[in-house]
């Protein structure tokens, strides 16, 4: 279904924070968020196994659990922000493993923007949006990946991105 929320949001169309493997998952609807967020078509962001115990426990949950790879998905629905969000084909920040993902919806942002076919970002000096009692890590953590990884330039009307590989509809495997 279609996922909209506010300014300073994260979402996805599959899932907003990815902490686990995904495997052979989908995401069709469009997502759609305000200023200032991280919009994906699949997940928001993708943080890495040493930034989950960080943001788990600034949201006061269980930081036993790491980040694993998100493999043979893909993101079909169109992704929308407002001004200054990063918005993507499929992931907005990725901080993980991406291999064998795709997307080809409708890549659309307000001013100021940070657009991307697949990614929006693999680092986090993309910035984030205010969360709230969320507070970002300090340091230098491992920018993401994407291997085996496309996004058709035609359908999301993007040519650039972070990660991954623009191909046109007819080529794309």
């Amino acid at each position: 279904g279609t996922v909209s929320v506010g300014n300073n949001s994260v979402v996805g169309g599959f899932v907003g924070f990815n902490f686990g493997d995904i495997n052979q998952a989908y995401a069709i609807g469009a997502v759609t968020g305000g200023d200032n967020s991280h919009v994906g078509g699949f997940p928001g962001r993708t943080p890495a196994s040493e930034f989950s115990p960080m943001l788990a426990s600034s949201e006061g949950g269980d930081n036993s659990f790491g980040s694993g790879p998100t493999t043979q998905s893909y993101a079909l629905g169109a992704a929308t922000g407002g001004n200054a969000a990063v918005v993507p084909g499929f992931a907005a920040l990725n901080l993980g493993s991406l291999d064998q993902v795709y997307s080809v919806g409708r890549v659309l942002g307000g001013s100021g923007s940070n657009l991307g076919g697949l990614v929006g970002a693999n680092n986090v000096s993309a910035g984030l949006p205010n969360l709230g009692s969320f507070t970002a890590p300090e340091g230098t953590l491992p920018a993401g990946t994407a291997t085996n990884s496309y996004w058709d330039m035609q359908t999301t009307s993007v040519t650039t991105s972070a990660a991954g590989t623009g191909m046109y509809t007819a080529p794309l495997p």
